[in-house]
């Protein structure tokens, strides 16, 4: 794919994840609104729509996916999107969808929103990524700022370390686990790369180097931080 055709590709990318699954859109105005070439739009609409993420009918398009599902299709079959830019437009909702359906692609078992009492109080993680002896406990972040703060980042790894040492049990048994020996790793998903002033071998991943990081996991895993769960 030529620059060009990347660049309308992602316009129109944009355009469509302004609007809701099942809406009509009609093909004029997205050549009259992001003004680009009227053969070249029809081009990566036709292209896009052999993967099932629009319908062409007539002069209109209707979206046939949710926005999430669009964004992983178009990467599953090598279409170069801006990930990063896109990512902005996604509502909290969307970007943990998003997230879990990369995981899920990649045969990871994905618990949503669970909540666990800690110090007197609920503490509630994102999300919980399963895989063989594998856990990544999941922080979803889509701050629109470059920088997160070391202090938060500290607080969240250090209720995953109470939930691994204080409350194995209940963690245990919330998550289902049989006997072995896991791994757990405090994660942090986020639309921007964030990169901090202190080196503290945290997993803080950028949404469009996730497909990546989990291909190639295995690969890299031993250098970041990671608490251990024995289940007997």
């Amino acid at each position: 794919m030529n620059n060009l055709k990347k660049r309308i590709l992602n316009k129109i990318i944009t355009k469509l994840l302004k609007h809701e699954r099942n809406s009509t859109i009609n093909i004029e105005d997205i050549v009259r609104e992001l003004k680009i070439d009227e053969e070249l739009t029809l081009e990566t609409l036709k292209d896009i729509e052999k993967i099932g993420i629009v319908e062409i009918k007539n002069n209109t398009i209707i979206l046939k996916e949710d926005k999430a599902s669009i964004m992983v299709k178009l990467l599953k079959f090598g279409y170069m999107i801006d990930l990063e830019r896109i990512s902005r437009d996604l509502s909290w909702n969307d970007f943990e969808k998003l997230i879990k359906i990369i995981f899920r692609e990649f045969n990871f078992n994905v618990i949503h929103k669970v909540r666990f009492p800690i110090n007197s109080h609920r503490f509630e993680v994102d999300m919980i990524a399963i895989k063989d002896s594998y856990i990544f406990m999941i922080d979803a972040k889509r701050y629109l700022k470059s920088r997160i703060k070391v202090s938060d980042i500290l607080d969240y790894v250090n209720s995953i370390e109470s939930l691994c040492k204080k409350f194995r049990q209940e963690l245990i048994t919330r998550l289902g686990l049989k006997s072995g020996i896991y791994e757990i790793y405090p994660t942090i998903i986020t639309v921007h790369e964030h990169v901090l002033n202190m080196n503290l071998n945290i997993l803080i991943i950028p949404i469009w180097k996730l497909r990546s990081f989990i291909e190639n996991f295995h690969d890299i895993k031993d250098v970041f931080l990671r608490f251990y769960l024995y289940v007997f």
